[in-house]
């Protein structure tokens, strides 16, 4: 898929790999999680796409002191520092282009630039710095002292260095944020979090205090620490989440009938352009669910070439293009099915005199160039996501049209004989035929597939021995 796919993907490009990264406000959530709103609550988001739930875990004042409190003792562990370095690598990284360390880490870091959302990178604290931070919760109950000497110095000189570094770029994004509206949105809403930060710090503080002096009766201190944080979880974690009832798509009957042979597009996601719509549709489980083909997909790895190619086609000319892929119905934004006049079946031929068809590029052919042949006539016998058999009936020599993806590793059987298979249009599959009757199969089963087939069936054995 990589070596197929990986020219026509945005993949490898520093402004993919750097999209939906989070900004030095955002990074700001994991002290303060609702600056910008939080969803499911009284709070109202700033912007209405909020990935946060997704990119910053946020685990608590609690965690995050004691964390600064192990790393800052005198007898900090090799290990601590060795996470508190990944913490720091992670935080950059999480930032993608806002800072020029991430550049620097698509040049050394083999296949990081093949991934895009660094801000879930950022997810890897949620384990780490809890780790460290219970380290310094044993810390502060022995009450280990301060580091000094040069130590302290340097650990002072890259707090500040640290600091600086990211405060510079904090600012430049909250300049850029003021002039969307921040300001109003944050003397409205925002400041209310500072102040609720603030009171949970020093709460906190007072807590730890407590815990690290008291000899006699540590079960009260314990039992405020408890508290807060379980306060501040329910705060800043538990009381952005809200169980919604599952309340799943379903293709009408009727429409689902005039389906046989076509396909529908989910435009239903009137946010997004074509290519998104494309891309990222929800309607993936009910067309599985139906047994309904559709155009489009719910992924955002690398497509096959033949994919991404025929889905930036249609971007640009979707109202000629989609008949072509044989889209017959178009799902808007009101959830209604709207019904496209004209459309191609997904199995057609193209007579010999008119093979030229065949090999103009999917970006320039055009619905009236597509030749009608009233007297083909097919069946489907079985299909399945790796196999279809056809019955066709030609009543002259031409190409047998199949408008499914073109993608190495399918192979084609003419009546049990190899046959090769031409790419149609350069994105969809045909198979040249004889005038007189046959029985076509397309069949998915390279080597890696069988390879992967027999290694997964391995392992399931293997872990199913394990348990008995």
């Amino acid at each position: 898929l990589l070596q197929d796919g990986m020219q026509a993907s945005e993949r490898k490009l520093s402004s993919f790999a750097s999209s939906f990264s989070l900004t030095p406000i955002e990074l700001s959530r994991i002290v303060f999680p609702r600056i910008k709103g939080m969803p499911f609550t009284s709070s109202p988001l700033f912007e209405a796409h909020d990935a946060f739930h997704e990119e910053t875990p946020y685990l608590g004042i609690l965690p995050l002191l004691l964390f600064l409190f192990a790393i800052t003792r005198k007898n900090t562990k090799s290990w601590e520092l060795v996470v508190a370095f990944f913490v720091i690598i992670s935080i950059l990284i999480s930032l993608g282009d806002s800072t020029p360390f991430f550049e620097y880490a698509l040049t050394i870091v083999p296949g990081l630039s093949l991934f895009r959302c660094p801000g879930r990178i950022f997810s890897v604290t949620s384990i780490l710095i809890p780790l460290v931070a219970a380290s310094g919760l044993d810390n502060l109950i022995d009450r280990t002292k301060l580091v000094g000497g040069y130590r302290a110095v340097a650990l002072v000189a890259s707090f500040f260095l640290v600091g600086n570094f990211l405060g510079w770029y904090f600012i430049q994004d909250l300049e850029q944020q003021l002039s969307t509206g921040f300001q109003d949105y944050f003397w409205k809403f925002g400041y209310r979090e500072v102040q609720y930060t603030s009171v949970l710090i020093a709460a906190s503080y007072v807590s730890l205090w407590l815990l690290s002096r008291c000899q006699r009766h540590r079960w009260i201190p314990a039992i405020m620490l408890l508290a807060v944080l379980v306060i501040d979880l329910e705060y800043g974690s538990v009381g952005m989440i809200q169980l919604n009832e599952e309340q799943p798509q379903v293709i009408p009957e009727d429409i689902l009938e005039e389906l046989e042979g076509y396909r529908y597009f989910d435009a239903s996601n009137k946010e997004f352009d074509v290519v998104n719509q494309l891309r990222y549709s929800k309607m993936v489980p009910t067309a599985i669910n139906q047994s309904a083909s559709m155009l489009g997909a719910n992924e955002g790895g690398v497509f096959p070439k033949s994919m991404e190619r025929l889905h930036q086609a249609i971007s640009k000319r979707p109202g000629e293009l989609l008949p072509i892929a044989s889209s017959r119905y178009v799902l808007r934004s009101d959830l209604q099915y709207e019904k496209i006049s004209e459309t191609i079946d997904r199995i057609r031929f193209i007579p010999v005199n008119d093979s030229r068809v065949a090999s103009i590029p999917i970006e320039k052919i055009r619905l009236d160039e597509i030749p009608e042949n009233a007297e083909f006539r097919y069946e489907i016998l079985d299909e399945d996501p790796r196999h279809i058999t056809l019955n066709v009936n030609c009543t002259t020599s031409g190409l047998v049209c199949l408008s499914d993806i073109y993608y190495p590793g399918w192979t084609c059987l003419i009546d049990g004989q190899p046959a090769p298979i031409i790419p149609l249009h350069g994105v969809f599959r045909s198979v040249k035929v004889s005038a007189t009757a046959h029985q076509i199969e397309f069949i998915y089963n390279p080597m890696s597939f069988q390879i992967g087939t027999v290694s997964y069936t391995h392992l399931r054995a293997h872990e199913t021995s394990l348990h008995l």
